[in-house]
């Protein structure tokens, strides 16, 4: 199989950027750029090691390596993570890291469940606040 060009990953990353939220956060700019190495996968497309900084899981959140060459895929990658591609200056790492099969797409409109009993708790002294304002004159 061919390696994939710069403008096959550039269609598939805008027709899949819309599935992720905006702002697209460290989390969900990290699945989205996993997301488009999973698919070209066997046509070469990797991640970028990237262990210091903004990284996701080790890896760069707005860096894909196609072809051998290093291309900057998001503009404003945790904010409105505009889909582009730019080639960049420098030397991919030997130790890219390989994508994983899913990366769940983070929802940050999802609340942290925590303690289940503690938020249950808390529903139902709020709901006792209400029965008691309503019944009140």
């Amino acid at each position: 199989m061919p390696d994939a060009t710069p403008s096959a990953v550039l269609s598939y990353l805008r027709a899949v950027r819309d599935v992720y939220v905006t702002p697209l956060g460290l989390d969900g700019a990290g699945a989205l750029v996993n997301e488009v190495a999973w698919h070209f996968r066997e046509q070469g497309v990797r991640l970028h090691r990237k262990t210091t900084g903004a990284n996701y899981k080790g890896w760069a959140v707005d860096i894909l390596i196609i072809g051998g060459k290093m291309y900057d895929v998001l503009r404003d990658s945790e904010g409105m993570g505009e889909p582009q591609m730019a080639e960049t200056v420098g030397t991919p790492d030997p130790l890219m890291p390989e994508p994983v099969a899913e990366v769940p797409i983070p929802d940050p409109g999802a609340p942290e469940m925590g303690n289940v009993e503690e938020i249950l708790g808390n529903i139902l002294l709020e709901l006792q606040k209400i029965t008691v304002h309503l019944r009140e004159p």
